[in-house]
This record gives C-alpha cells, sequence and structure tokens, in this order.
C-alpha cells in the first residue's frame, strides 16, 4: 500500500499533475485500516528542506558537485560524475562541459542550439528545474544535479 502511494507521488511529481503531500505527512495505520495526514513545517535552517548548504562557498573558491545521468545518457556520459570547479558557476554550462567530451551524449542532451532539449528532465537536489531556469540557476558546493531522458513505461 505504502510503496503505490509513494509512486503515486513521484508520478505526481514528475508529470506536474496533481496535490502533492507537500508540507503534509502520511499516516498509514494498516491494523486498522486508517489513514491520514498531519501538517508539518520546513525547517528554514535545513539545507535538505530549503536546497541549499550549510556552507556558501567564496567567490573563486573551489566546490564539488555530483552530476548523474539516467538511462541512456548514462550509457553515453557515466554516472555518479565528481566535478570540481569553482563558485559561481551556472547549471546549464556544467552539464554542457561534461557532455562535450563525448559528442553522442551532448547531442543526445542539447539541441542545436545548445539548449536542453526539451524532453530532457533536469534536477537539482531532488527538485525539478524548467529549462530556463538552467540558463540563470548557479550550483553550489555539495549539489547532485541529476539529468533523465523522457520518462516512459507501460
Amino acid at each position: 500500500m505504502i510503496g503505490i502511494i509513494q509512486t503515486t507521488e513521484a508520478l505526481k511529481y514528475l508529470i506536474r499533475d496533481g496535490t502533492l503531500l507537500t508540507n503534509r505527512l502520511f499516516l498509514w495505520d494498516g491494523l486498522e485500516l486508517h489513514a491520514g495526514e498531519i501538517a508539518v513545517e520546513r525547517n528554514p535552517a535545513c539545507p535538505v528542506c530549503t536546497g541549499t548548504t550549510l556552507r556558501k562557498p567564496h567567490e573563486g573558491e573551489e566546490m564539488t558537485i555530483k552530476v548523474r545521468f539516467f538511462a541512456r545518457f548514462r550509457e553515453l556520459l557515466g554516472t555518479d560524475i565528481l566535478v570540481e570547479k569553482k563558485s559561481g558557476i551556472v547549471l546549464a554550462i556544467l552539464v554542457k562541459e561534461i557532455a562535450q567530451k563525448k559528442k553522442e551524449g551532448y547531442d543526445a542532451i542539447f539541441d542545436g542550439n545548445g539548449k536542453f532539449r526539451e524532453f530532457v528532465i533536469v534536477m537539482r537536489n531532488g527538485k525539478r528545474l524548467e529549462p530556463a531556469e538552467t540558463l540563470t540557476v548557479t550550483v553550489a558546493d555539495g549539489d547532485e544535479i541529476a539529468i533523465f531522458p523522457p520518462v516512459a513505461g507501460g
């Protein structure tokens, strides 16, 4: 039962439809077959809740970012790539620098204008980004970037 609910939440998140359990905790009592939920607040000091890191690097300071490619992209470019970069690098530029090492990987992710293809799913620390956001969002020390091909199945 819980697995079905988790899968449904993930699908709602990926297709951006339905109401997510944001700021709510789902409770399930399997013995009594009772479900409920309680409201929870995000902790503004928590780096996971806020999508930030505990310490921001100083301008020009080295930082480590993990870039993960999935499915076909992983076959072309690898996965769990740790990158050392100076602070202030834009997410799209970071991914381009990695993808340019293999033309087939680059062409699968980016169009002829150097923008993410519309079907590519880009996430930063578990939060999906719109393609336009990837051109302005700077990555931070400890960030995890995930690049997915379109989700399909049946």
